[in-house]
């Protein structure tokens, strides 16, 4: 009996910063994330793309530049 084993890495990053929940576009789905921590303490991961300490005015631009872009490979 012969035994494989087998170790796969995978890298996943984000295409575009404003695509929050990682479904590949950029909507309205994401905004609705932003919005509930609105001048909460937020990381990069979380929407202070900025790295400000907080989700402000500048992330939402951030948000707006990506506005319903895709990435490649999502339907």
């Amino acid at each position: 009996m012969t035994e494989h084993n087998e170790l796969r890495t995978a890298v996943w990053y984000r295409a575009f910063p404003g695509d929050l929940n990682n479904n590949g576009t950029v909507n309205f789905e994401d905004f609705a994330l932003l919005a509930a921590k609105w001048s909460l303490p937020a990381n990069r991961k979380e929407g202070d793309w900025d790295s400000s300490g907080s989700i402000d005015f500048s992330d939402i631009r951030i948000l707006a530049r990506d506005w319903l872009k895709q990435t490649a490979g999502y339907e």
